[in-house]
C-alpha cells in the first residue's frame, strides 16, 4: 500500500505493484501514463490500481491526466524498441516527446523493449515540446536500442489504459477529489 502526503506521479521513479492500494493523506495521485505498462511498472503487463482512499481530513484525489499524451503513426520502421522515457526527436520539426510505447496497431500489445521495431504503427509520447510533422523521420536512441521511422501525419491525441482491479473501493470525501483529464 502507498500512502502519500505530496503530490505524486504513478510513474515518478518508484516500482509499482499490481494492485497497488494507494491512501492520499492530502497528496493527489497523478496517472499520465498506462497503469499496465510505464517506466515503473510491474513486470508481465501486471500494472493495476488497488482501491484509492481519500483521506476525510486531509483530502487529496487522483488524478487522471491524459491531457499530454499523443501518438504518431508511422512506416518504414527500423531498429529495436528503446526504453520507455527515451527521447524521441524529429528531423525536421526538432519535436522532441517522452517515449510510452510502441504499438503495431491499436489490437496490439505494446512492443517489448530491444524488440525489432515494427514496420507500422504508432509511438505514444508524453510532454511533446513542439508538433510532430506530416512526413518527417523521428528516431529515437538510449545507448542500447534505438530506432527510426517515417511519421505517416502529425501527431494527434492520443490514450492511456487505466486498470483497476475488480471488487475494490474508490473513496473519495468531501474535502477529495476524484477527475479526468484529456483532449
Amino acid at each position: 500500500m502507498a500512502t502519500i502526503t505530496t503530490d505524486t506521479y504513478l510513474d515518478g521513479g518508484t516500482a509499482r505493484t499490481a494492485g497497488e492500494a494507494w491512501t492520499m493523506n492530502g497528496g493527489v495521485l497523478t496517472i499520465r501514463t498506462d497503469t499496465r505498462w510505464h517506466a515503473d511498472a510491474p513486470a508481465g503487463m501486471t500494472g493495476s490500481i488497488g482501491a484509492t482512499t481519500i483521506s476525510a481530513t486531509l483530502g487529496g484525489g487522483v488524478l487522471i491526466d491524459a491531457t499530454k499524451v499523443r501518438e504518431v503513426w508511422f512506416e518504414n520502421g527500423t531498429g529495436e524498441v528503446p526504453a520507455i522515457g527515451t527521447s524521441v526527436i524529429g528531423d525536421t520539426s526538432s519535436a522532441s516527446g517522452y517515449l510510452l510505447g510502441v504499438w503495431s496497431d491499436l489490437a496490439s500489445a505494446p512492443s517489448a523493449v530491444g524488440s525489432a521495431m515494427p514496420a507500422t504503427g504508432f509511438i505514444k509520447l508524453r510532454e511533446i515540446d513542439t508538433a510532430y510533422e506530416d512526413g518527417e523521420e523521428l528516431s529515437a536512441d538510449d545507448l542500447t536500442y534505438s530506432f527510426t521511422v517515417d511519421a505517416v501525419g502529425p501527431d494527434k491525441a492520443s490514450w492511456i489504459e487505466v486498470v483497476q482491479r475488480q471488487a475494490v473501493a474508490n473513496t473519495v470525501p468531501r474535502l477529495g477529489f476524484f477527475r479526468t483529464r484529456g483532449d
